[in-house]
């Protein structure tokens, strides 16, 4: 599939007037994560959690999926957020990692950003987008379920504790058959 292609018709995007959101490589966005991560996030080790081990670079290299990588920059070109995913399954997305500075949360840019994402998804062909987040992370829970993601599953993890599991269906069908065998009426907005 022409990714290259189809990504430049959504980005880059700027979702505000001083922020721009431009598709990366790998080595940029984990330069970014790099310098960046610790302001957003807190350590784990200081959470009491496991310390996360390095993935030695064979692994990395062995592991071949379509994955998007994206850095947002502000007015003067400096990175304040990132964000990584990767093909999970054939028709599944799964949003692994997304961050974006203190200094520029709560306007709107982060919502602007998964607009944009899921309408990219869509138009590539996936059928669903996952992501997972600590339970206690309210703010981008709120946005994905405002965003139509729904809970559906949770988890218990060494490394991150209690992890709550959100999907959203991309394709009508999909969203459907889920809804039936779930017994789950249409949430209205």
């Amino acid at each position: 599939m022409a990714f290259h292609t189809i990504r430049q018709q959504f980005f880059p995007f700027t979702p505000t007037p001083s922020i721009t959101i431009r598709a990366v490589d790998s080595a940029t966005v984990y330069a970014v994560t790099g310098s960046i991560a610790y302001q957003v996030f807190t350590p784990s080790p200081e959470l009491g959690l496991m310390p996360t081990m390095s993935i030695p670079q064979p692994l990395r290299d062995a592991f071949q999926s379509h994955t998007e990588q994206f850095v947002f920059y502000n007015a003067e070109n400096e990175p304040i957020g990132w964000s990584i995913g990767q093909q999970r399954e054939a028709d599944t997305f799964i949003m692994l990692w997304t961050g974006i500075l203190p200094a520029y949360q709560h306007q709107g840019i982060y919502s602007a950003f998964l607009r944009r994402l899921l309408d990219y998804l869509r138009t590539l062909g996936y059928a669903r987008v996952t992501s997972n987040h600590m339970v206690n992370n309210r703010a981008v829970l709120i946005a994905k379920l405002k965003a139509g993601f729904i809970a559906t599953g949770m988890s218990l993890d060494e490394r991150w504790g209690a992890i709550l599991w959100l999907t959203h269906h991309l394709d009508d069908t999909v969203e459907e058959a889920f809804r039936r065998a779930f017994s789950l009426e249409k949430y209205r907005t």
